[in-house]
């Protein structure tokens, strides 16, 4: 999984933006790798991992 993550230090405060997932591929988390011997095999897809995931941070310091 890609993950994209920028910060700028502007005078007014710090600015923060994050990207998950960026080629938005999909993957398979612990849980599903875990669940294979799933014994229905309807719920053996039902945990893949989330899909892109955008985040924008504000912060200032006092």
């Amino acid at each position: 999984m890609v993950e994209s993550t920028s910060t700028f230090n502007t005078e007014f405060g710090r600015i923060t933006f994050d990207v998950d997932n960026l080629l938005n591929e999909e993957y398979q988390p612990l849980v599903l790798q875990m669940n294979k011997e799933v014994v229905w095999e309807k719920y053996r897809n039902q945990f893949f991992g989330s899909g892109r995931r955008v985040a924008v941070e504000y912060s200032i310091s006092y």
